[in-house]
């Protein structure tokens, strides 16, 4: 589950530092045209913008839709919302509401009245949660409106903290664009099993499982690329091959 939690992990951390706009103007960029109107990237793609397009939960929706695709990351949250309380009740009504928290989680804040703010957890101690949120501010306080993508911390016991969502990360099904021999462990064990699945020489002479290219890796590929017919010459799998493999094309 930890490659698959840090897909999103790593969208919310290069966000940080990106300010809300005074303005319908330059929304992709992370400092220019910053003011208090509540105009961001984040509600532009949900088509919600403007003065009262509060942005927390947008936010987190956002970084989930980058990071997994659009269909995944609306069945990870249950439907995508710009209220913290019906992202907060859809958690509870799937039974994925928890008290204590797990990096990736969904951390929502309340007020005297309700459920009012949100974020992503990056870090969780025996003491503190670490969290990446839209729409607040630096400093300990809970800020529910504050313009910036900041991280933030808070004690575990900070009665402001409402509870956890927790998105089924284990049913993403973890998938490449590109990999080569520099590339992650668990990107070239996915390389590994697709090629064992999908290519008959790899059928007949199976790869290890281990996250390390070697010569047999390359041959394997190799023998794939010759069994779809492509004329193709290189060192590692790009696009084309890997959405190939993505699609278990055998011929």
């Amino acid at each position: 589950m930890a490659n698959t939690v840090n897909k999103v992990l790593n969208v919310a951390k290069g966000e940080v530092g990106y300010l809300e706009k005074k303005s319908n103007k330059y929304l992709n960029d992370k400092t220019k045209n910053a003011g208090s109107n509540n105009y961001t990237k984040y509600g532009a793609y949900f088509g919600i913008n403007g003065p009262d397009a509060y942005w927390c939960d947008m936010f987190v929706d956002w970084c989930m839709v980058q990071a997994y695709g659009r269909d995944v990351a609306k069945n990870l949250l249950h439907g995508f919302s710009a209220y913290t309380p019906t992202s907060a009740q859809k958690f509870k009504d799937s039974d994925q509401w928890h008290k204590t928290p797990r990096i990736g989680d969904q951390i929502f804040f309340k007020n005297s009245q309700r459920i009012c703010h949100t974020g992503i957890v990056y870090a969780v101690t025996d003491e503190m949660v670490f969290t990446i949120e839209g729409n607040t501010s630096n400093g300990t306080a809970v800020v529910p409106n504050g313009g910036a993508v900041c991280k933030k911390s808070y004690a575990l016991g900070n009665s402001r903290i409402a509870g956890y969502g927790r998105p089924k990360y284990d049913n993403v099904k973890v998938s490449y664009s590109v990999v080569k021999k520099n590339s992650s462990k668990n990107a070239i064990k996915w390389l590994q099993k697709k090629l064992n699945a999908n290519c008959t020489y790899a059928n007949e002479h199976p790869l290890a499982i281990d996250g390390i290219w070697g010569a047999k890796t390359t041959q394997a590929l190799k023998k794939y690329w010759k069994q779809l017919g492509w004329n193709t010459s290189g060192t590692y799998a790009g696009k084309k091959t890997c959405t190939a493999l993505k699609k278990n094309r055998k011929k």
